[in-house]
């Protein structure tokens, strides 16, 4: 039964963390039309709902009796983790996509530029935008 409870709270914590990563990405980079309507009027019901299935996950992890407990601490290590990376790769590709889309109808050409430039920037470039945007969101209390 904790096994079952450990793989189905796992991959519902994987799935939901990483569009939850996925969505904070898009709205930093200043993309909340990408972002559903329920995320961003109300983003800490799915923040808390990802704490709630991680405990859950936990949890049942210290009541499996199948398999070692470092198997199920390897498993929570990897859902806790990986959409961390994975979130933020998919929205820097959805806003690498939206700028490259939203080029194609931009006449001004000062704007062009700027969309060129967003357009080609790294993952790390983009993952530095983030971090300064969520460091100035800290400061005013609003994030």
């Amino acid at each position: 039964m904790a096994e079952s409870i450990l793989i189905i709270s796992s991959l519902i914590y994987f799935l939901i963390a990483n569009k939850t990563i996925e969505w904070r990405t898009l709205q930093l980079l200043g993309m909340p039309f990408c972002v559903p309507q329920m995320y961003h009027t109300k983003p800490q019901r799915y923040e808390i709902f990802c704490i709630l299935l991680l405990a859950t996950t936990v949890i049942s992890c210290s009541q499996v009796t199948k398999f070692p407990w470092w198997i199920g601490a390897i498993i929570i290590s990897f859902i806790y983790i990986f959409p961390f990376s994975h979130g933020r790769k998919n929205a820097f590709r959805i806003y690498r996509y939206e700028m490259a889309d939203t080029l194609q109808y931009e006449d001004d050409p000062e704007m062009r530029e700027h969309l060129i430039t967003e357009s080609q920037k790294s993952n790390l470039q983009l993952l530095s935008d983030i971090k300064q945007k969520e460091h100035f969101a800290k400061l005013r209390g609003s994030y």
